[in-house]
């Protein structure tokens, strides 16, 4: 009987279940502009918006599906050809057979004369490699004002469908899946499936989940619109597990950092090794075969020294030390000697000035100065953990 219930144990493990990664009603936001809460420009709940343009957003306390508040954009500049993102900081490593979907609800008016290129959808980005630093951007669906339905996927290609049933001055779901095994998504407005003819995609994570509105004409009126109930889920075996790396003096953002996580049994044997980027400021996301129980993860990202934490669904922030050039898990000389033969040199204008080495660039400024000779004395002699 015990070996049938050992058995029966590995077997659930490995049946896909759906879980919400992700899920907010804007319920816990304050009224008014999102605020920019530290320098690396996210505020509530890891949001952030695109302030280089001439719009404004909030969240208001009308118009909402659910609750009482909503995510209101609002154009207010008619003069360019503006456009509005507010993304998520999000980053995802799904498994190999996992679904990720993400689902808001939209709201629409119905202004006389409102131009029909004018537009609300979903930008899901992600890396395409462990290598990457450029986002890459697998998919996009967006409702124009014209109740057509755009899509652009993997491959660049837009697809337009026409959805009648979208109404004005109600809400709507708009939503897209992506299947990791297949490498192809599915999408859908109002409910009604969208026959794509290509949908296929190339990232293999996804780091940036946004929401968007762009106003096209030149002149009013100028089409606003309201989000609501927006939900990520997951599909699949295994235990999702999330936080945010915090990495010590590094000033750069997060495109490119990649994070090492070897999964440990507790005799300390790596039983899974997965590599999961983080998101823009710091998110990680990624899934760990069968459960948690008993297990510890290794966690390091280049430059950087390892921490084991216990293995749990949510990590809160783990904090890695710097000024490890070598990537031996210990600072030595040895990454003294690295940093110094790069002195002085930097990386500008696409091309290396001097004796450009990233593997010194300690802070992610792309110059090798005495901020980083700071760095690596500060942390000299120290050792990752390892278990």
């Amino acid at each position: 009987m015990r070996k049938a219930s050992s058995l029966f144990l590995v077997a659930a493990c490995a049946v896909a279940h759906a879980e919400t990664i992700y899920s907010t009603s804007f319920e816990n936001f304050p009224n008014g502009p999102v605020a920019i809460s530290d320098a690396t420009g996210y505020g509530q709940d890891d949001w952030r918006m695109d302030t280089g343009t001439h719009l404004g957003f909030g969240a208001v306390d009308s118009l909402a599906r659910t609750g009482t508040k909503s995510l209101f954009i609002n154009g207010t500049d008619a003069s360019t050809r503006s456009q509005l993102w507010v993304w998520k900081d999000l980053s995802i490593t799904p498994g190999p057979t996992d679904k990720i979907k993400c689902q808001v609800y939209i709201r629409i008016p119905a202004l006389s004369g409102a131009a029909a290129n004018q537009a609300w959808g979903l930008d899901l980005y992600g890396l395409v490699a462990k290598t990457d630093t450029d986002l890459d951007n697998p998919a996009t669906v967006r409702v124009r004002y014209d109740k057509t339905v755009e899509v652009f996927n993997g491959a660049g290609d837009l697809e337009s469908f026409s959805v009648p049933s979208i109404p004005y001055d109600a809400w709507f779901p708009l939503e897209i899946e992506f299947d990791m095994a297949t490498q192809t998504f599915t999408s859908s407005a109002n409910g009604i499936p969208l026959p794509h003819t290509n949908p296929t995609f190339s990232s293999i994570v996804f780091t940036d989940f946004d929401i968007y509105m762009r106003n096209r004409p030149t002149t009013p009126p100028l089409a606003n619109g309201y989000y609501d109930d927006y939900t990520v889920t997951r599909t699949g075996p295994g235990t999702y597990v999330t936080g945010k790396v915090n990495l010590e003096q590094w000033g750069a953002g997060n495109p490119g950092n990649v994070a090492e996580v070897l999964v440990r049994d507790s005799g300390n044997n790596t039983i899974q090794t997965i590599m999961a980027p983080l998101g823009y400021n710091g998110t990680i996301g990624f899934v760990v075969d069968g459960s948690l129980a008993g297990k510890k993860l290794r966690i390091r990202c280049d430059r950087f020294l390892s921490k084991v934490v216990p293995a749990s669904a949510n990590l809160g922030t783990v904090s890695l030390l710097n000024g490890d050039c070598d990537a031996n898990n210990v600072i030595t000389t040895d990454d003294y000697l690295i940093l110094s033969d790069a002195f002085d040199s930097s990386f500008e204008n696409g091309g290396a000035v001097g004796p450009w080495d990233p593997r010194a660039d300690l802070d992610g400024n792309l110059a090798i100065t005495t901020d980083d000779y700071l760095i690596l004395s500060n942390n000299f002699d120290l050792s990752g953990e390892d278990e």
